[in-house]
């Protein structure tokens, strides 16, 4: 529940809304039984048709219902004319009805309450205008009270009603409660957004896309669920939130899932390795680097709108990954998942063993041997971090509890996630490589990804869909013109 809510408040109502109420409810069978073209709008004839099975709202706004020679029939917006049994008509009205009531009851709730925002406005400025001068209410707080006003003003108004204005841990508390407010705005406009979008990738996954259309699209939506889940908690979680790992969950799945996008990433990548002392100043004068962040800004608008300087920060941070992933792993804190996830991370990686492989069997040289024993010592140190006894583990328990620890949704998954990436850059060893191509529907092998310049199938296209065809009838029926 929102922090400031007005759903079970009753405005008073105001003289236009009992007209119109009263209008509705005076309207003649013919009204009822006819559409409403306006809510129909550009939709087509078939969706008019499927609506009679599905229930579509504005598919059944297109039909004009009627009676033909005793029967009912139904009127498509192309004139066709069709029989159709008494239960459809009947449920079809009723499903129109219901919703027409409901989005009447809307339209009167919001006259009423824009009504009840004027009336009591003058009361409300006077109450913040006290918080404000008097008790030193900051203006960012004031401002969510003005624009929560707009939209619960009588939760607003009984909420600084109850704070005394010379009480300063009154107005704690009302800075408190403005912060609550705006990141509960915030939130429930992520999970909004994100909804939306997972409705429209479980759409685009029954078209029959091919396995490389499905699997890019599972690997950019992969990128949305971290960005969701990073940012759907605060208003600030920029702040909050490491860019390098937006960088490497949210950005580097987005570029995989473009092909001109990794064309531009390979550019400047091959730029970076040519002058490592490249900085982000440099790089933002790339066209290549500019439409990255375009491409980063407008992916992430569709759940968590970025801010231009930290969108050019994260693709900043996804160039920088491309050559020195791994020792950037090593220094990057997250500071999303809280302090006791931060104190794991500073524990696991200050007891990082060397970049050195030892010569564990002492025959002269380092071979593959030794890097599966150093990447499993690394990995049980990791484990021991994440509060798991991995001390009696052989190599492949460990690469497969590594595996089970980045696959759940625990507090250990992040970093479980970004110790599975380490593994895989520095070691190169059979026995975790397994383990990570094992782990499907993750974004740990982006990287390797992005190191590849091969040329992607061009993303599926997503206009369209697949719609029943009317059949023309040749009946001449009479309909309510």
């Amino acid at each position: 529940m929102s922090v400031f809510d007005d759903s079970k408040f009753d405005y008073p109502s105001t003289q236009e809304s009992r007209d119109m109420a009263k209008q509705f409810a005076g309207r003649s069978l013919q009204q009822i039984a006819t559409g409403d073209p306006q809510i129909f709008g550009s939709m087509s004839s078939s969706d008019a048709l499927a609506a009679l099975e599905n229930g579509t709202y504005r598919g059944l706004e297109g039909i004009d219902f009627g009676m033909s020679f005793g029967s009912p029939v139904a009127k498509l917006p192309n004139g066709m004319i069709l029989d159709v049994s008494p239960g459809t008509i009947q449920a079809a009205l009723k499903s129109r009805e219901d919703q027409r009531r409901q989005i009447l009851g809307s339209v009167l709730r919001d006259n009423d309450r824009d009504a009840y925002v004027e009336q009591n406005r003058e009361s409300f400025d006077g109450l913040l205008s006290g918080m404000i001068e008097e008790g030193g209410l900051s203006e960012s707080a004031a401002q969510v009270y003005r624009s929560q006003y707009e939209q619960n003003p009588a939760a607003v108004l009984t909420t600084l009603l109850g704070f005394d204005r010379t009480d300063m841990r009154a107005i704690k508390a009302a800075e408190e409660t403005a912060l609550r407010a705006r990141n509960d705005v915030h939130g429930q406009g992520v999970d909004r957004r994100f909804a939306l979008l997972q409705q429209e990738n479980s759409d685009m996954a029954g078209q029959g896309l091919s396995p490389a259309a499905q699997g890019r699209m599972s690997t950019v939506f992969g990128g949305y669920q971290f960005l969701h889940s990073a940012s759907n908690k605060s208003a600030d979680w920029e702040q909050t939130t490491d860019s390098g790992e937006v960088a490497q969950f949210f950005a580097a799945p987005v570029v995989v899932g473009d092909p001109k996008l990794q064309q531009a990433f390979s550019a400047l990548r091959q730029r970076v390795s040519e002058d490592p002392n490249l900085s982000a100043v440099d790089l933002a004068e790339s066209p290549q680097f500019a439409s990255l962040v375009k491409a980063v800004s407008a992916s992430a608008a569709r759940v968590a709108p970025m801010s231009p300087e930290y969108a050019t920060q994260v693709v900043a941070d996804l160039i920088g990954a491309g050559n020195a992933f791994v020792e950037a792993q090593q220094t990057t804190m997250s500071q999303r998942t809280g302090k006791a996830q931060v104190g794991v991370e500073q524990k696991g990686l200050r007891a990082f063993p060397p970049k050195q492989v030892p010569d564990y069997n002492d025959d002269g040289e380092t071979n593959m041997e030794d890097r599966v024993i150093h990447a499993a010592e690394f990995v049980r140190l990791q484990l021991d971090a994440m509060g798991i006894n991995a001390s009696g583990m052989t190599e492949s328990e460990v690469a497969s509890r590594l595996v089970e620890e980045a696959r759940g949704m625990g507090d250990n998954a992040m970093f479980a996630q970004r110790i599975m990436q380490i593994v895989q850059n520095r070691y190169n060893v059979p026995t975790f490589n397994k383990a990570i191509a094992d782990l499907q529907g993750r974004q740990l092998r982006i990287q390797q990804v992005l190191n590849e310049d091969t040329q992607a199938e061009p993303a599926p296209d997503q206009t369209g869909s697949l719609r029943r065809k009317a059949q023309q009838t040749t009946n001449d029926m009479e309909v309510p013109k």
